[in-house]
């Protein structure tokens, strides 16, 4: 929406944050995002294999963090180039220590469901 906002108010500051985005990896990236935070997951669910299996479900949450986390990496890391420095780097780190964190927590919810089911 606020892209809409930038382009019908003809706000150049504001576009051009959206035009940096048009070039490099960044559709890639958004891309992905849209595919691993929505378009997988959706057709995954209707399945009903995928919706019985408690592992399949873990991965199904898995896939829409990554895309949130990718998403949010689209969202906050600057334009590609000389002026990006390091950022991509910290952003794979830190995607990665988001992705690992996600699935240290679904490991963990996954004992406490088998230790309330035989409780």
């Amino acid at each position: 929406m606020s892209y809409v906002v930038a382009w019908y108010g003809d706000l150049p500051p504001k576009a051009a944050y959206y035009l940096r985005r048009e070039a490099g990896p960044y559709p890639a990236v958004i891309g992905m995002a849209v595919a691993a935070g929505g378009v997988v997951p959706f057709l995954l669910l209707l399945l009903g294999a995928v919706r019985r299996s408690p592992g399949a479900l873990r991965l199904v949450g898995v896939l829409v963090l990554v895309g949130l986390a990718l998403r949010l990496c689209w969202l906050v890391l600057p334009a590609w180039g000389a002026q990006a420095g390091g950022a991509v780097v910290a952003a794979g780190l830190w995607l990665a220590g988001l992705v690992a964190v996600a699935l240290l927590g679904l490991r963990l919810a996954g004992r406490i469901e088998r230790r309330l089911r035989h409780a």
